[in-house]
C-alpha cells in the first residue's frame, strides 16, 4: 500500500520523463532510481505511515464502518463515451462497454487513469447524467495503482435499497457462513462538481479478491451476468485459460443428467456442496430472490483448481427481506439449485442447514443491531451534509429492521416445526381426533352423530342438480417418509353428474390424488390412501370428503389414523 502511495507521488516526474522520450509510457518500476527512492521512502514511510492517507495510509477500505468521500473528473468526451451506453442494447450486442478514464481524489490522494464503465441492469442501471452505478478499475492503466488496498471497486448507486444497509450486513452473513463473499462499505460521491450522494461501495471481483479466499486462483472465475445460467456462454472475469470453458460445460452436464443416482455421485465430486447449501440457505433466509438459487441471476462461480470443485459466489443484495413469510421451499429456479433439491436427502440437508444457521450466523438480533450501528455511522455523516438523505435512510432503516424481524420469526416457527411432529406407536400408528368440517362448494351438510358404539362425521349432497363438495379436515406436521392414511366409510346412494370425472366419496392427503371414489351404496368398509413426504418436515392436510350430487357419506372418527410404512 505504501508502495502504491509512493509511486503515485513519483507520477508527475515520470509523466515528464516520458513525453521527453516521445510520448511512449514506461512504468515508473522501469527506473533504477525510481526503484532507489521507493526503497527509501518505504523505509521512511516506516515511521511516519499515514501522511497523505485519508485516515492511515495502512487501512483496509473494508475494515469497519465509514464513509469515504471520493470526486470522480471525467473528460467531456469520456462522459460522451459512456453516455452510449445502455444496459439493455448493450448486451444483445455482445460489444465491450464504452470506458472513460476518470481522475479520482478521495482522502487527500490523487488517482489519475482510472479506468470506469457503467454497471447495473434492469432495476439499478441509471445513466451517466442521473446517479450512475460505476465499476472503477485503478491499476488498468497505472500499474499497482490502489485506493486504500484495493485495485478495482465498484460504486453502487442502491437505488433499490434506501437503508444503505442490505449489501453490507448480508455480505457480512455469507461471508460469516463462509461463503466468499466480496464485501461492502460506504461513500460520498460527487462527478464533474455534481454531487451523486451516498453510494455503496462494492469489492471487485478479481484476482485479489480470490487471493483473500482461496491458494490457487488460476481457475476461471465465471460472471453470470443478468439472469443467465450456467448452461450460457458466461464471460470470464479472470483465470489462467480462459477460453477453455470445458468445466463449465461438464457441470451442466451433471445437472441434467437424467439418473438421479449417477447425478448425486457426479456432483460432489465437481461442485463444493458444503458451500453450496450455506448458500441456498442464507438465499432463502435472506430471501435473495434476485440470487442465483431462486432466480440464476447475480452470481459468480468460481473454479478453485487445487480442489477441483467450482464455488457459487453472490454479487448484488440490495433487495433482501423483502417476503417475510417467503417458504422455506421456494421454487428453485437456478439449475444446479433445482438439480440438487430433486433430492429428499439434499432437502434435509438444506433443512438441517437452515437450522444450524438459525441463532448463530442468522439472528434477528445481531443483524439488527448491525443495521443500527451502520445507521449511526451515515447519520453522523449525512446529517448535516444532506439532511433529506439522512431523514429517508434512517426512515428505511427501521423499515429493514422491522423486516428482519419479521422473517426471523417466520423462520424460527418454520424451523421447528419438527417439534409439532405427532409420536407414533409401537405399531407405528397415530389416532386423528382433531377434524373440522370445510364447505368447498355448493350446500353441503356437515355434521357429527353418534351412530350406537360409533362416533361418527356425516357429509350430505345438496340434493340438487349441481355438484356439491364437503369435507372434514385435519392438519398434522409430519417427517420425510412413507404414511398411510385410513379409516371406515359407507355411504348412501351418492349420485354425481355424468361429467364430474372425480365425484365420489373418499380419503385424500397432501400430494396425493383421491384413489378412492365410491359411489352408490355400500356399508361400512375400509378405506386409505397412501402418501409420500419428501421434505424435511412438512404440513400435510388430510381429509374425509364427499363431491357428489346428491347422496351421503359417513365416516368412524375413531378409526381415522395415520401409519407411518417407512
Amino acid at each position: 500500500m505504501v508502495r502504491s502511495r509512493l509511486r503515485q507521488g513519483l507520477e508527475p516526474v515520470i509523466h515528464w520523463v516520458n513525453r521527453r522520450r516521445g510520448g511512449k509510457t514506461v512504468p515508473v518500476t522501469e527506473f533504477p532510481w525510481a526503484w532507489a527512492v521507493m526503497g527509501w521512502g518505504m523505509i521512511w514511510a516506516g515511521v511516519v505511515a499515514g501522511v497523505g492517507a485519508s485516515d492511515d495510509a495502512s487501512e483496509d477500505l473494508f475494515e469497519g464502518d465509514r464513509v469515504i468521500e471520493m470526486d470522480l473528473s471525467i473528460s467531456e468526451r469520456g462522459i460522451a463515451n459512456l453516455r452510449q451506453y445502455h444496459w439493455r442494447r448493450w448486451r444483445s450486442t455482445g460489444l465491450p462497454r464504452p470506458k472513460a478514464l476518470a481522475t479520482v481524489k478521495s482522502g487527500g490522494v490523487t488517482y489519475t487513469n482510472v479506468s470506469v464503465h457503467l454497471k447495473g441492469s434492469a432495476g439499478s442501471f441509471r445513466s451517466i447524467d442521473e446517479n450512475p452505478a460505476l465499476t472503477l478499475n485503478f491499476d488498468k492503466h497505472v500499474e499497482d495503482q490502489e485506493i486504500l488496498g484495493y485495485d478495482k471497486i465498484y460504486l453502487n448507486n442502491s437505488v433499490q435499497d434506501r437503508s444503505y444497509a442490505n449489501e453490507k450486513i448480508c455480505r457480512e452473513l455469507y461471508n460469516a457462513a463462509g461463503i466468499p463473499t466480496p464485501r461492502a462499505t460506504h461513500a460520498y460521491v460527487t462527478l464533474n462538481g455534481r454531487t451523486l450522494g451516498l453510494y455503496v461501495v462494492i469489492e471487485g471481483f478479481n484476482k485479489p479478491f480470490l487471493k483473500r479466499h482461496f491458494e490457487d486462483v488460476s481457475g476461471n472465475l465465471y460472471d453470470g451476468g443478468f439472469l443467465r445460467d450456467i448452461n450460457a456462454d458466461l464471460s470470464v472475469n479472470t483465470g489462467e485459460n480462459p477460453d477453455d470453458k470445458s468445466d463449465l460445460k461438464a457441470l451442466f452436464r451433471v445437472a441434467l443428467e437424467r439418473d438421479p443416482r449417477k447425478r448425486f455421485q457426479l456432483l460432489p465430486r465437481m461442485l463444493d456442496m458444503d458451500r453450496f447449501y450455506s448458500l441456498m440457505a442464507l438465499d432463502v433466509m435472506t430471501w435473495n430472490w434476485d440470487g442465483y438459487t431462486m432466480h440464476h441471476n447475480n452470481f459468480r462461480l468460481f473454479h478453485d483448481n487445487k480442489a477441483d470443485r467450482f464455488i457459487f459466489i453472490p454479487h448484488g443484495m440490495d433487495q433482501m427481506f423483502e417476503q417475510s413469510h417467503g417458504p422455506i421451499f421456494p421454487r428453485f429456479r437456478g439449475l444446479v439449485a433445482r438439480s440438487v433439491m430433486e433430492s429428499p436427502a439434499a432437502r434435509m440437508q438444506l433443512y438441517d442447514r437452515m437450522n444450524s444457521l438459525m441463532g448463530g450466523v442468522f439472528s434477528a438480533d445481531l443483524i439488527n443491531r448491525r443495521i443500527q450501528e451502520i445507521t449511526t455511522v451515515l447519520q453522523q455523516y449525512l446529517r448535516d451534509k444532506d439532511s433529506y438523505r439522512a431523514k429517508r435512510q434512517q426512515g428505511e432503516a427501521l423499515s429493514l429492521q422491522y423486516q428482519v424481524t419479521r422473517r426471523h420469526d417466520y423462520l424460527r416457527q418454520e424451523l421447528s416445526a419438527g417439534s409439532r411432529v405427532p409420536s407414533f406407536g409401537p405399531d407405528g400408528t397415530h389416532p386423528l381426533t382433531q377434524w373440522n368440517s370445510r364447505r368447498q362448494f355448493g350446500r353441503p351438510q356437515l355434521r357429527r352423530t353418534q351412530e350406537g358404539p360409533r362416533s361418527v362425521m356425516r357429509i350430505e349432497a345438496g340434493g340438487e342438480d349441481q355438484i356439491a363438495m364437503g369435507k372434514w379436515v385435519s392438519r398434522v406436521w409430519l417427517k420425510q417418509g412413507v404414511y398411510r392414511f385410513s379409516g371406515m366409510m359407507r355411504t348412501t346412494q351418492v349420485q354425481v353428474i355424468a361429467q364430474d370425472t372425480r365425484g365420489g366419496a373418499g380419503l385424500r392427503a397432501t400430494g396425493a390424488g383421491r384413489l378412492n371414489r365410491a359411489r352408490g351404496t355400500r356399508g361400512w368398509a375400509p378405506v386409505s390412501v397412501d402418501f409420500r413426504v419428501d421434505y424435511p418436515v412438512k404440513e400435510v392436510e388430510l381429509s374425509c370428503e364427499l363431491r357428489a350430487a346428491r347422496g351421503s357419506a359417513v365416516f368412524d372418527a375413531r378409526t381415522l389414523m395415520l401409519t407411518k410404512l417407512r
